[in-house]
């Protein structure tokens, strides 16, 4: 199971609003950053194709290589 998965809507947004209320963002951010997160663990993980991808940029740094922390929690 992904490590960052909600079982259903509910949790997810409890999750997010807890999180924004918490860090004092934007919950549309906190959500946007919760999918990019999720995507981004599933085509590195999960995905067959895994090893052809290559990411660069603010995605790569923040999600990819943890060198971006806006969202420690």
């Amino acid at each position: 199971m992904n490590k960052f998965y909600v079982e259903n809507k509910e949790d997810l947004r409890v999750l997010i609003v807890n999180t924004a209320r918490k860090k004092n963002i934007s919950e549309a951010v906190i959500e946007k950053d919760y999918w990019v997160t999720f995507i981004l663990d599933y085509l590195f993980n999960e995905n067959k194709w895994k090893e052809y991808f290559t990411f660069k940029g603010g995605t790569s740094l923040s999600k990819c290589f943890g060198l971006i922390e806006r969202f420690v929690l």
